[in-house]
Parts: C-alpha cells; structure tokens; sequence
C-alpha cells in the first residue's frame, strides 16, 4: 500500500494528467514532451525515472551551454573592439576572419592577390575582379588590426572555447531529441504484465471524477 501511495505522489507531482485512463498513443505523446512520462503512467516507474532523470540533466546541461554560448560571445566581441579596433556588431564572417588575420589589410591583400590571379590573369574580367574585391574585402569602417600577439592569442582561445561552447550545446540538443525518441518507441513496446497495477480517474454520475484501483492477474 505504501508502495502504491508513493507512486500515486510522484503522478501527481510529476505528470497528473497520466492517472487519466488514455489510449495507448497518449502515452507516446507524453513521452515526447517529457521522456519518462509515458513509462511511469504504465508502471514502469524504474525505467521512466531514467529516461525522466537523463532529460532533466540534459535541460540543465543545455541552458548552461547556451549561457556559456552568450558570455562568450560577449567576451570576444569585447577583446577584438579593445584590442584591435574592430567593429562589434557587423555578421558573417568577420569575427572567423580576425581569428584567422592579423589584421585587415593582410586580409584584403590576400583576397586582392587571389581575386588577381583569377579574374585578372587567368580569365580577365575586370569588372568581376571589382564585384569581387567589392563583396569580399572589409572597408575602413570594418578594419582591425591586432595589437600584439598576446591579445591575439586570447581572442583565438576565447573563439575556441565559444565554437566548442556551440557544439556542445548542438550536441545536447541532439540528446534531447534522442531521449524522446528512444521514450516514444520503449512506450509503443511495453506491454502490460501479470500483477500489472493501474491507477486512473474516471468520471462518476455527479459531474466528478473517481478514483479508480486495477490490479490484472
């Protein structure tokens, strides 16, 4: 009986609407908002604990990753305008390229050298040569330079860690994902056993509900 009280409680704090007798596929859909949900409404309270426990660390994993995502993009922004003159709020791949570039004039003359041997050497299209230099170089407006090669150094560290911050989080995200998944399908194959207790509410001839015991053998 105690048993019984303790699986009525963690129900009714965890998912009260799984004590309502529903369709086999209700379940599957419990399932896929919070993994575990479907298990515990059938009686597998062991195996739902699982996939519920996996998930809430999951959560907890994933917010943690986004927060970490954001300090950090912060914190190179602000290294790259402290140190070396840089616009913060331009997109693309400027950032990538401080990374990778010293400053913005090695850049440009990188992308001038390449855009030469192509456009003007190999296949002369002057105006391509210009449409290109025009979309693939930075303005004045755009232009770094770093500093030293210290500030440099924790700039790149900095972008590591946000690159890796961004993976993790993807990956987490996947393990979310997967942990429904793998919820909805163990679900879809459980199958009630002797001994197999339910607890479940049905409506009475006075617009309430009853509380309804069922034990197979």
């Amino acid at each position: 009986m105690k048993a019984v009280l303790r699986s009525l409680l963690l129900l009714l704090i965890v998912c009260p609407v799984s004590l309502i007798a529903l369709p086999k596929i209700a379940y599957v859909g419990m399932s896929g908002i919070l993994p575990g949900s479907g298990e515990i409404s059938l009686g597998k309270v062991n195996r739902g604990a699982v996939f519920m426990s996996a998930d809430l660390v999951s959560i907890a994993l994933f917010a943690q990753t986004k927060k970490d995502i954001t300090d950090l993009d912060n914190s190179y922004r602000e290294l790259a305008g402290a140190y070396a003159g840089a616009a913060t709020n331009v997109g693309g791949n400027y950032f990538q390229h401080m990374q990778n570039w010293r400053s913005s004039d090695e850049f440009n003359r990188y992308q001038q050298m390449m855009a030469r041997n192509y456009f003007l050497i190999s296949n002369y299209d002057p105006a391509a040569y210009d449409a290109y230099i025009a979309a693939n170089t930075y303005s004045d407006d755009e232009a770094w330079a770093w500093e030293n090669d210290s500030q440099w150094s924790q700039y790149r560290k900095t972008r590591t860690k946000y690159q890796e911050a961004k993976l993790y989080n993807n990956l987490v995200l996947g393990t979310l994902l997967l942990n429904r998944i793998v919820s909805m399908l163990d679900v879809v194959f459980i199958k009630k056993e002797a001994g197999t207790q339910n607890l479940y509410f049905s409506p009475d001839n006075n617009l309430g509900l009853r509380i309804n015991y069922q034990m197979e053998f």
